[in-house]
């Protein structure tokens, strides 16, 4: 098994994107399910380019106001991470 790296993780989401056809949030909770992985353990694994698209992504979808962070929530209680 190999060290996932946040480039790395950047390709298999962008692939995602590509094949499902979804946005980038959907696409880290698929990866995430699929693979048995918390999402609010994604955050060391999104690089900065990743970061941004998802921050694009929300504030189009009006999930973010233009100059806030991402906040991205997990479903664990007291495990809120900003990106």
């Amino acid at each position: 098994m190999s060290i996932m790296t946040p480039n790395k993780f950047a390709i298999i989401v962008e692939n995602i994107v590509r094949k499902k056809r979804c946005n980038y949030i959907d696409a880290i909770v698929l990866y995430c399910t699929e693979n048995q992985i918390d999402p609010s353990t994604t955050k060391s694994m999104i690089n900065k380019q990743l970061k941004e698209k998802i921050a694009y992504e929300a504030s189009s979808l009006n999930m973010l106001k233009e100059n806030d962070q991402f906040l991205f929530y997990s479903s664990q209680p007291r495990s809120n991470y900003f990106f």
